[in-house]
């Protein structure tokens, strides 16, 4: 069985509204209720170019009638004047407006979201800022769920993880609880976060996390269809594939003294987001990160 993935790399449609450097989100009504379909058809052609796409194909498929098909439908079917366009990285600001923001909902459940800026994709320390992320989040060994949710019983859901494109990045924290716990919560992570920085994570975890990533990977290349979307992501970001052996190198690479470091810098970070959605919140509460 072979598997397929096209990549179309790009800009952003809502880069004609961009005030001041900031970028909004596309979703915003007001650019979503302006865009006309001339402006939408010029972006796709603009944009979705044969010269712009990444073709990933994974499986039992003969070279040559992979590339007839290739040369049939993503070269001859698009205009070959078209040259491929890429947004100016430089450009691209990071939007935030609101450090602190409640969305009010009839629920009786309290989520909240804690953004982090971190690194790219690209960064030198992507693998450092994977490895922070678990220990503080990412399994019931993390630092989050044995506190808060284990010993305080604060939420009933609470896990951290690293999300990362080709421009920037950030550590995202989730929990969900009672909105009367809410502000206790945030209290405990921002502690959680302040104590990694001052006393640093323990030889045990970091070793029990570098482990953890390195099986996940193994795990990655399982099926085709994995393996495809792997292989069109790091040609999009590194302009090659690299082996599996590669990536598990940069992990086991990674040292205690590294994601200690990258804990003190996170810890001092002043680029961050508190959101909360649920009733009777307290925008006050969110400022105790």
């Amino acid at each position: 069985m072979k598997h397929i993935l096209l990549i179309a790399t790009g800009g952003t449609i809502a880069s004609k509204y961009t005030e001041n450097g900031l970028a909004p989100q596309i979703s915003a009504e007001e650019i979503i209720s302006n865009v006309s379909r001339e402006e939408l058809l010029s972006y796709k052609n603009k944009h979705y170019t044969a010269n712009n796409c990444i073709i990933s194909v994974v499986g039992n498929i003969d070279f040559e009638e992979l590339d007839r098909i290739v040369q049939k439908y993503f070269v001859s079917a698009f205009n070959k004047k078209n040259e491929p366009y890429k947004v100016n990285k430089v450009e691209i600001v990071p939007n935030i407006i609101n450090k602190y923001d409640v969305v009010e909902r009839d629920d009786n459940q309290a989520n909240v979201c804690v953004h982090i800026k971190s690194v790219s994709a690209v960064n030198d320390k992507k693998y450092i800022a994977d490895l922070y992320s678990s220990i503080l989040g990412n399994s019931q060994n993390s630092r989050l769920y044995k506190i808060i949710r284990e010993e305080l019983g604060l939420v009933y859901t609470v896990y951290a993880f690293s999300d990362m494109v080709s421009v920037t990045g950030g550590i995202f924290i989730m929990l969900g609880t009672r909105p009367k716990n809410v502000k206790k919560a945030i209290f405990e992570i921002k502690r959680i976060i302040k104590e990694l920085a001052e006393k640093g994570v323990t030889e045990e975890e970091f070793e029990r996390v570098k482990n953890l990533k390195k099986s996940v990977l193994e795990y990655s290349t399982e099926t085709n269809a994995d393996i495809a979307e792997a292989n069109g992501s790091m040609m999009h970001l590194f302009e090659r594939c690299k082996t599996l052996e590669e990536r598990k190198a940069q992990i086991e690479n990674v040292s205690l003294e590294d994601v200690n470091e990258f804990a003190k810098a996170i810890a001092n970070e002043e680029m961050f987001n508190v959101v909360a959605v649920g009733k009777k919140l307290n925008k006050e509460d969110l400022k105790q990160f």
